[in-house]
């Protein structure tokens, strides 16, 4: 499924009075999509409502500045996490592990270049035969006189 019809969906669903709880980093979707925002960190909500009532209550009129404001206060009470190559190579895995979910990474990743890449050298490769065939067969078009492949010429 592609973004634009996932998002699709989720509209249908909302207009249909389907309860969607919607977890998203991109705030334009969450201006699109939802009635109720919460915002929450670290498992805690530190702000909730209606688009409308968020911005009067931060008074911002951008989400994303409204989100910034809200959860940046929070983020200087975390404890610093030690960054660890493994804990590197964690996320690294997942992170790779969910784009090989999609199909379009996969195809353009691998299944593509497994194709395309043997055709290419393939048909390049006949192309020059091809060529250097023709060139062979083909009398030269600037000649020496004199040379190897230059025809006799008598002078009188």
């Amino acid at each position: 499924m592609t973004a634009r019809s996932i998002i699709e969906f989720i509209r249908e669903c909302r207009d249909r009075g389907k309860t969607v709880i919607f977890s998203t980093h991109i705030m334009s979707e969450v201006e699109k999509l939802c009635d109720t925002i919460g915002i929450i960190q670290s498992g805690k909500l530190l702000s909730e409502g209606t688009l409308a009532q968020l911005r009067d209550q931060h008074h911002e009129q951008d989400l994303e500045d409204i989100f910034v404001k809200v959860v940046a206060p929070t983020m200087f009470l975390r404890r610093p996490t030690k960054v660890s190559a493994r804990n590197i190579g964690i996320v690294y895995r997942k992170e790779l592990t969910e784009s090989l979910r999609d199909r379009r990474t996969l195809i353009t990743m691998f299944i593509l270049p497994l194709i395309i890449f043997p055709l290419l050298s393939v048909g390049f490769g006949a192309m020059i035969a091809v060529l250097i065939g023709k060139a062979k067969e083909e009398s030269p078009k600037v000649m020496v006189i004199g040379g190897e492949d230059s025809p006799v010429f008598s002078q009188d």
